[in-house]
């Protein structure tokens, strides 16, 4: 290969190299200010050095080399783009190669936001098609907040976990296939949104920060581990729009400070008792996944506002809502019932009403109620005949309430 020494023949015009083995070429080439062709061709060369600055340079002949700077799509563009690429690559402080492909503008207004963003305590890197999180952020220990939304990242490094006094992390619309287990060092994070993803499984590496909201909708979950119990700061969970079949029943165990959970669009059957235990519950959303069968105790959860179980396999007497009396928002479209139960009649705060397309007949001007008057209206003049049409049903839901009532005595 060539010696540093090279750099010395400041004279030369021409040098010839290719089919020779070389893995690598020193910086010192770009001493040659003369260079007007340069042929490395059949070469092991994954990286070109510093050659942006030999303005004379007309022929550069770099074929069947694994390259990966410069990438595929500047090498064929010719010579002019790939010595511009190499001047912008190495005079740009160390800009990562999908920003420096872009020009001298972008290269700067990345710098511009990483300065911006060590100021704030804040950084901002959403929409940069980035593949990977660049150093210099991870070099950023006092930041609070990282966005880095709708790049094409499908890792992590490890030293996300240098920082500790983050709070707020959002990493959605990439190619993120797991967490690294060094997330477990982010101390303070209280805010993660990952959607829009391709993790299939739920990150342990988690399971012990004091999280308070969680968005991980549209991944390819499949099930919710034990190990989300620890998470006894959490507030606000979504996981709608992935593969969710199985939630264990320790699950749900710790999570007494939940408020909102989002589990739409999956394929869950039934749900572990366990989810009564979750007290402070004001919105529960179900919809279009496959359940049969709701949790004994989930009546008894009266702080919960709204309730969507549209799109499931219910019938009637699952649906016992005795304590109830805050709701305000129902939904039961596209179910298997074959009518409404008397308890409705106690729900008087209910304003939002949807049960069309269920197994008894009701015009279609009452399918979708969206205000106090229409809801109250309608029960009060319909359930009587609704609820008696499905009478078997009614006394299963008699025997669904006992079964409770027996489950709390002693």
């Amino acid at each position: 290969g060539f010696t540093p020494q090279v750099g010395r023949l400041t004279s030369l015009t021409r040098l010839r190299a290719s089919n020779n083995r070389l893995e690598t070429l020193p910086n010192e080439l770009g001493n040659l200010i003369n260079l007007t062709e340069l042929g490395v061709a059949d070469n092991r060369l994954t990286v070109l050095p510093a050659l942006g600055h030999l303005s004379a340079l007309r022929n550069l002949a770099v074929a069947n080399n694994p390259l990966r700077l410069p990438p595929v799509s500047v090498v064929r563009k010719g010579t002019i783009a790939i010595v511009n690429y190499l001047r912008v690559l190495y005079d740009s402080g160390g800009a990562p190669p999908e920003i420096v492909e872009r020009g001298e503008l972008t290269v700067a207004h990345f710098h511009e936001l990483l300065e911006e963003g060590n100021k704030k305590g804040k950084m901002s890197l959403r929409a940069h098609l980035l593949q990977g999180l660049p150093p210099q952020v991870v070099e950023m220990a006092h930041l609070t907040e990282l966005d880095m939304e709708c790049n094409i990242l499908d890792h992590l490094i490890p030293q996300i976990g240098n920082l500790h006094l983050l709070t707020k992390l959002r990493i959605s619309y990439n190619q993120l296939c797991e967490l690294p287990r060094d997330m477990a060092r982010l101390s303070c994070l209280t805010l993660l949104e990952a959607k829009y993803n391709n993790l299939t499984e739920f990150p342990e590496s988690i399971a012990d920060l004091p999280l308070e909201t969680i968005l991980l909708d549209s991944n390819f979950l499949q099930d919710l581990p034990a190990s989300m119990a620890r998470l006894g700061h959490l507030k606000v969970l979504s996981i709608s729009n992935n593969t969710l079949r199985r939630v264990t029943a320790e699950s749900f165990h710790g999570l007494k400070q939940v408020e909102r959970m989002l589990l739409m669009r999956n394929e869950l059957t039934v749900l572990p008792e366990t989810l009564a235990s979750m007290t402070s519950m004001r919105e529960l959303d179900l919809s279009f996944n496959q359940i049969y069968q709701l949790p004994l105790g989930l009546p008894g959860l009266s702080s919960i506002t709204a309730l969507r179980l549209s799109f499931n396999e219910l019938k009637m007497h699952h649906l016992v809502m005795d304590e109830m009396e805050n709701l305000k928002e129902l939904h039961l479209t596209s179910n298997r019932l074959s009518g409404i139960p008397h308890s409705f009649a106690r729900l008087k705060k209910l304003q939002n009403f949807k049960v069309g397309g269920n197994d008894f007949f009701m015009e279609p001007q009452y399918h979708n109620l969206k205000t106090w008057e229409q809801v109250q209206t309608f029960l009060k003049r319909n359930l009587e005949r609704l609820a008696g049409s499905a009478g078997a049903e009614q006394r299963s839901g008699n025997s669904l309430r006992d079964r409770r009532a027996a489950k709390k005595l002693p």
